[in-house]
């Protein structure tokens, strides 16, 4: 059984939450302390009184350092061993994580211990007040500084800025010695202390004070001789003093360096300046020009964000379209649109038209050209509305995503869809973001996904009119037709060359045509002409000839040109080109990995990747990332087309087979990298082809990349096994990748996954109980058609066990975990059987059978133990400390839990933090009643 350790309500309470027993002083009842930590110099301790903390070890200073850049929010123990020891970590290095941390409470002492805790897997240091930690109250400090300028305040501003340039004590992270890590947030912080010293400036200058600026700016220049902006400054006090024939000297200097040592020319603020000075301009009139630049610039840099996560802004938009023709109406529209030339009331754009008519090309050149008027982010987002395979994102999944690329960490997710809402929206409020979502599929899919004010624009694109997007929610909808008869020549044209086109405008012509004007067909066409350069256009036009349609879109002619123009290219393709593509549609995910393909394929990791590049040549595929490719979804019913009608049944088992056992290997293998203690399947039962063969993964580095890239495909692979009958592998693969889901702080799909994926959905509902149980059956018959494997059946019997005791279904779950432990029995699979067995207990527990609960649990322990299998062995041992508690014997309970700590303990493991608790509660409930043992059965 994997069901996590309970914590109860009295160790609940002693862990510094909530309850009775934070009434009074004491243990739980004590004062808040403020404390004061600082990055920045040598790192600084101490709290309100003025007593300090001393951190004497290296390796200590840089994980309380690690923590500090990453304020109330959990450092995962992997990320603070890349921290400690890059890429040479010692067997030990997660016992030693805990070591420190463990040494670091004791440091703090009993006040402030309690903020440094244990959660998701992770390590939290809680900052309760921005000015608890230097680098924290530096930048807020700037924030209210420049708020203060901008409103002309400028003493104000120069005396908040002098604060926080107090507050460095010394280089940054100084006596950190963790190179990687001083390399990606010292810059930070040295990049912040320059912001401030020209503020400082910005402050005098504002307020015309020249002879105070001018020894900052001399300093400031001779530590950073090629920051042109400084330059500006100084011009102008310059000017300011009364020196004009030394400004002028000066400008001419700067524009010889910035020409010697950057080959630019000065910039137009720089320019403009030393024109009014040219012209003997009065010195009111020189500032108040520079003080309009100084606004332009505050109003273009990002606002900070008092969060308790970092914010970096996120510019994910996909690459900028290579050639966008045609299209300069409606990116003028767009313009006019959203970025206030002549509308500026207009939030939500639509970009509307049928598949394949450019609407993705569309909104991406004119994101990447609005990119800088959104300096805060810009954001892409795959809705996935119309695809050949999956479903479309759901909004919750997709406000999930959005949290994560704005830089909220996993778990800090509120646990209800209306907190995660709630959390997106007040995120973005106020923020001068860019938000792109492609391929939507109704209103009611985008509306959650509006960002809220007017500060923001949202960009989507859509087969649909989303006619209540356009009625309820303001936005304006831009029709995207087929290219005009001269868009569709010049495309041609220009992907073609001039020479080749040159004298066959009739040809051009038709070819444009006969693609429907649709931008994607005619680039597959120009792919196809541009690879046979010495056939004429005529003759290739000839070719595609023909009728049909795509069923599976609307559109038309339109429509019945791309199947001709891919059927013409398709048939052109070498014949294992030509079968990998039709085997590319089997795989249900945006994209597809090189050894994916080779498996679904059939063919060595070699042959797959230039069998795609030929796909890719004919445009029929894109490379999305390096190794990765993907097909644009009228290419994806295209060659879902042709796999029905050219393949045999029996091949497209086969390759399904090959696919799913890909998926299912490379996930037990990036498992066995992450997890300390392995998963309840047996390799030798699992029946994958040998032929298969899986990712191999260095280090826990590269699995979770490895799970990031591929979860989407992984949960669509197990939805499609269900859906298929393949119940074996349904299971098996929903089981593979919980861990990786774990690792990416995707808890509520790790449980969708092994809950309504592996059983079809159906169990999740309420009244839907027969039909989850008739899913099961089909599962169970699956393991005893498994060649007789008796593993097998075990596996999938603990497995319907387990979800049958999680439903309440007792006494059908002891049913298949007996008959699971009769098969498993005497083959030497103790892994298997002290799960079997770990399950027994747990179900046995439920139905109040304490004694028999117990003698499963030590049975399993004793198995996990001769498995090696010690963090198993410790959840067994916690459990049964769950019920010599239930039952009155605190003795028992105590022997157990400190035995499973111990366990816990020696894997570094952060459960052992939930256990000590539970011995806490124990000491402390023997202090409060000498009626003990009821107490303890009570809670």
């Amino acid at each position: 059984m994997s069901a996590g350790l309970r914590v109860s309500g009295v160790a609940a309470a002693v862990r510094g939450g909530r309850g009775r027993l934070r009434r009074g002083g004491g243990l739980c009842g004590m004062a808040r302390t403020a404390m004061r930590f600082g990055l920045l110099g040598p790192i600084e301790v101490a709290d309100d009184r003025g007593r300090r903390f001393t951190v004497p070890a290296a390796k200590q200073r840089a994980v309380l350092a690690c923590l500090l850049t990453r304020p109330n929010q959990s450092v995962s123990v992997p990320a603070l061993i890349d921290v400690l020891w890059e890429d040479a970590s010692p067997p030990s290095a997660r016992t030693a994580v805990l070591n420190y941390v463990t040494r670091l409470r004791k440091i703090l002492g009993p006040e402030v211990a309690p903020r440094l805790r244990t959660e998701n897997g992770g390590y939290l240091l809680e900052i309760r007040d921005d000015v608890e930690a230097d680098h924290l109250h530096a930048d807020a400090l700037e924030s209210r500084a420049r708020r203060a300028l901008a409103l002309g305040d400028c003493a104000e501003a120069g005396t908040l800025v002098g604060q926080a340039l107090e507050l460095w004590r010394g280089e940054p992270l100084q006596d950190i010695d963790c190179d990687r890590f001083h390399g990606e947030h010292a810059p930070a912080l040295d990049g912040l202390r320059l912001r401030l010293a020209e503020l400082r400036i910005d402050a005098s200058l504002c307020a015309a004070r020249f002879d105070q600026a001018m020894p900052w700016i001399t300093d400031l220049i001779a530590r950073h001789p090629l920051r042109e902006p400084l330059y500006a400054r100084q011009l102008l006090t310059l000017y300011g003093c009364g020196h004009r024939v030394e400004a002028l000297a000066h400008y001419r200097r700067v524009r010889a360096l910035l020409r010697d040592e950057l080959g630019v020319e000065p910039s137009q603020v720089l320019r403009e300046l030393h024109e009014l000075v040219l012209h003997d301009a009065p010195v009111a009139d020189v500032l108040d020009a520079w003080r309009k630049t100084q606004h332009a610039a505050s109003a273009a840099r990002p606002l900070h964000r008092s969060g308790s996560w970092p914010v970096t802004p996120p510019l994910q938009l996909p690459s900028a379209p290579r050639m966008v023709i045609g299209r300069d109406s409606e990116l003028l529209e767009l313009t006019r649109m959203m970025a206030g030339v002549e509308r500026s009331d207009c939030r939500v754009a639509l970009l509307v038209g049928p598949a394949g008519v450019g609407k993705t090309t569309v909104a991406l050149a004119w994101a990447h050209s609005a990119a800088p008027l959104f300096p805060e982010g810009q954001l892409y987002l795959d809705l996935n509305g119309f695809t050949a395979h999956g479903r479309p994102l759901a909004p919750d999944a997709a406000v999930s995503i959005l949290l994560d690329c704005l830089g909220v960490p996993a778990g800090l997710h509120p646990a209800t869809p209306e907190g995660r809402a709630a959390l997106y929206r007040s995120t973005v409020a106020d923020r001068r973001l860019l938000f792109v979502f492609d391929n939507a599929r109704d209103a009611d899919q985008v509306r959650p996904l509006l960002p809220p004010g007017d500060s923001c624009r949202t960009l989507v694109t859509s087969r649909s009119a989303l006619a209540g997007l356009v009625a309820l929610d303001g936005a304006e909808p831009i029709p995207l037709a087929p290219l005009s008869e001269e868009g569709a020549r010049d495309l041609l044209t220009r992907r073609l060359g001039a020479l080749r086109t040159a004298g066959h405008g009739a040809a051009v012509a038709l070819l444009a045509e006969r693609c429907g004007r649709l931008p994607l067909a005619l680039a597959v066409a120009a792919a196809r002409a541009a690879s046979m350069p010495h056939i004429p256009l005529e003759a290739l036009v000839a070719q595609l000839g023909g009728h049909g349609a795509l069923d599976l879109f609307d559109g038309g002619d339109a429509a019945s040109s791309v199947r001709e123009v891919l059927s013409w290219s398709y048939r052109l393709l070498s014949a294992e080109a030509a079968r990998m593509l039709r085997f590319l549609s089997l795989q249900p995910g945006p994209e597809i990995s090189v050894p994916a393909a080779a498996a679904v394929a059939g063919v060595a990791s070699s042959a797959a990747a230039t069998l795609l590049a030929e796909l890719a040549a004919m445009s029929l595929t894109t490379e999305a990332a390096p190794g990765r490719h993907a097909m644009h979804n009228l290419v994806r019913a295209f060659a879902a087309e042709l796999v029905e009608r050219e393949e045999t049944e029996d091949e497209v088992r086969a390759a399904t087979h090959r696919l799913l056992d890909y998926y299912l290997r490379s996930s037990i293998a990036a498992d066995r990298v992450l997890c300390t203690s392995p998963l309840p399947i047996e390799l030798d039962c699992v029946g994958v082809r040998p032929d298969v063969r899986s990712d191999g993964f260095a280090n826990r580095a590269a699995a979770t990349a490895w799970f990031h890239a591929e979860h989407e495909v992984l949960a669509n692979l197990v939805a499609e096994a269900v859906a298929c009958g393949y119940d074996t592998s349904a299971w098996q693969l929903a089981c593979a990748q919980s861990t990786g889901l774990l690792w990416l702080g995707r808890w509520r799909e790790r449980g969708d996954t092994v809950r309504r994926r592996l059983i079809g959905g159906v169990l999740s509902s309420e009244g839907e109980h027969e039909l989850g149980t008739t899913h099961l059956q089909r599962c169970r018959r699956a393991g005893a058609r498994a060649t007789g494997n008796q593993l097998g059946q075990a596996e999938a019997l603990n497995s319907m066990g387990y979800v049958l005791a999680q439903y309440g279904d007792l006494r059908q779950a002891l049913a298949h975990c007996r008959e699971a432990a009769e098969l498993v029995q005497g083959l030497g699979a103790r892994n298997l059987e002290g799960h079997v067995r770990d399950s027994l207990g747990f179900i046995h527990h439920g139905l109040g059978d304490y004694s028999s609960a117990i003698d499963c649990y030590d049975t399993a322990i004793d198995l996990f133990e001769g498995a090696g299998n010690s963090f198993q062995a410790a959840v067994s041992l916690a459990r049964v400390g769950e019920i010599h508690a239930q039952t009155g014997d605190p003795a028992g309970a105590r022997g157990a839990w400190r035995a499973a700590m111990e366990l816990f303990r020696d894997l570094a493991r952060p459960e052992a933090d939930s256990v000590e608790a539970r011995l806490a509660a124990l000491e402390l409930l023997a202090a409060i009643s000498p009626r003990y043992d009821r107490v303890v059965a009570r809670q």
